[in-house]
């Protein structure tokens, strides 16, 4: 699935400035991520229309004294190789009403959901990781597709046994993503690795010296994979049991439609 994610991406990257979209916003300023035809254009070439699909859970409108707002919760499910239908995603979405014009705001609040349940899946994360906004709404290079051989392997420490030495091989086959893409300073000896299928990144080499400043950056040891991890911008961490979340409610603050947030 890592690779299918990469190719979707990559797809994106290949449609260029066309596939880009810039909106300001009151209190944010602007915000650059890919339009959301594009995101599905992208699927739809890459995992096959036939192979997702989405549900409206509940929707409705919310009136207020001066403007009115449409929120839409979907699921979205993608076919596994097996031909089983996994969920994937539930979220909201939402927009406002212009000129009493309910169902395209209906629409277009069903979009903006739709993106964010993509993006849990890592789809379009040159938006909302910021990287399309700090190269000035210019696309981002399509890059090679990762193999074994040419990835970094966590190197082992002589000094962090509790670390490194049980390193789990899971991070040969993501994707190197630089410090800047994160919007973190380079840490000498480091190198970040990003596994598509859930957003996870992954520290790698110099870890135990430097694992101070990896901590002042947002990372953490994960003492079941011997990792140092953190997660992409805006993508929402797995949780489970006690640590678990209930859904959000409907973001009601203006954003451009389908600015973003799947493993078989």
């Amino acid at each position: 699935m890592k690779e299918v994610i990469f190719d979707i991406n990559n797809r994106l990257r290949k449609f260029g400035r066309e596939a880009i979209q810039e909106s300001n916003i009151p209190g944010r300023g602007k915000v650059i991520g890919y339009r959301p035809q594009y995101i599905i254009d992208a699927v739809n070439s890459v995992l096959g229309p036939e192979n997702w699909r989405y549900e409206i859970v509940t929707h409705n409108i919310e009136r207020g004294e001066k403007m009115s707002v449409a929120w839409v919760m979907l699921r979205l499910f993608i076919r596994t190789p097996g031909g089983e239908w996994l969920v994937k995603g539930e979220h909201f979405g939402h927009a406002h009403v212009t000129m009493g014009a309910i169902g395209d705001a209906l629409k277009a609040a069903t979009t903006d959901a739709l993106g964010k349940c993509f993006s849990t899946m890592s789809v379009g994360r040159d938006a909302y990781s910021g990287a399309l906004t700090r190269n000035n709404g210019h696309p981002i290079p399509v890059k090679e597709r990762p193999t074994a051989s040419s990835s970094p392997e966590v190197t082992a420490q002589a000094s962090s046994v509790e670390e490194e030495s049980s390193a789990k091989p899971a991070t040969q086959a993501a994707e190197e993503i630089s410090p800047e893409e994160l919007g973190i300073p380079a840490i000498p000896g480091v190198k970040f690795l990003i596994e598509d299928a859930t957003g996870t990144v992954v520290a790698t080499g110099a870890t135990y010296q430097n694992r101070n400043l990896l901590r002042n950056v947002g990372f953490r040891f994960d003492k079941d994979t011997k990792r140092w991890v953190s997660q992409l911008p805006g993508v929402d961490s797995e949780c489970s049991g006690e640590d678990a979340e209930p859904p959000a409610l409907p973001d009601l603050e203006e954003k451009p439609v389908g600015y973003p947030e799947i493993p078989f």
